[in-house]
């Protein structure tokens, strides 16, 4: 098995781990998939509406993230 799963949160410690993890796939010669989750903070009150705001900050923060990833995703290859 040559799969590494990198979970990744942008954070210092996450990015050093994708690194050691880009090195060793090398090494291997295996496959990288990264992973990130988040939570949506709900405000008070809104938790009731009719869904537009949930599903427009999914939305802004979905976008956000794959950017995030895409960028990093950029700079190992």
């Amino acid at each position: 098995m040559k799969k590494i799963l990198v979970p990744i949160d942008f954070s210092d410690n996450s990015v050093n781990a994708l690194d050691y993890a880009v090195k060793l796939a090398r090494d291997i010669r295996g496959d990288l998939t990264l992973f990130n989750s988040y939570p949506i903070d709900v405000p008070m009150g809104v938790e009731f509406s009719s869904g537009i705001y949930m599903r427009t900050l999914h939305a802004e923060v979905k976008y956000d993230r794959e950017t995030r990833l895409q960028q990093l995703v950029d700079e190992y290859k």
